[in-house]
């Protein structure tokens, strides 16, 4: 746990450019520190390449629940806009209500109307 959590410290600022660097980071501090010395010694690129993959992995995994998430909310906010213009309502009253910018919401509703 102590290895990934400094790999996480190490790239937290960084790009995925670094990753290979910020891992060997980690397993120089893991070594350094006696935290699976032998094994990380033994077998570091092959617990480079597999942290690297794994990392990668998990980042990629986030990021596509992000996008998912984003483009729920983003349905459901233009389902209420469509029903709320269908109800006659301004471009500014449902900013209003939804809390968001007009500029946003007649974003939205070109949108809508472009389907």
């Amino acid at each position: 746990m102590v290895f990934i959590d400094k790999v996480r410290e190490y790239h937290k600022n960084h790009d995925d450019e670094e990753l290979h660097q910020d891992i060997e980071k980690a397993i120089d501090y893991c070594i350094k520190n006696n935290i699976l010395k032998e094994f990380l010694k033994e077998r570091r690129t092959e617990v480079l390449d597999m942290t690297a993959v794994d990392y990668t992995y998990e980042r990629r995994m986030i990021l596509n629940y992000n996008e998912g998430k984003e483009e729920g909310i983003k349905e459901i906010l233009l389902d209420k806009i469509s029903k709320k213009l269908s109800k006659g309502k301004s471009i500014s009253q449902i900013a209003d209500e939804l809390e968001e910018s007009e500029d946003a919401i007649m974003e939205l509703a070109k949108e809508i109307e472009d389907k």
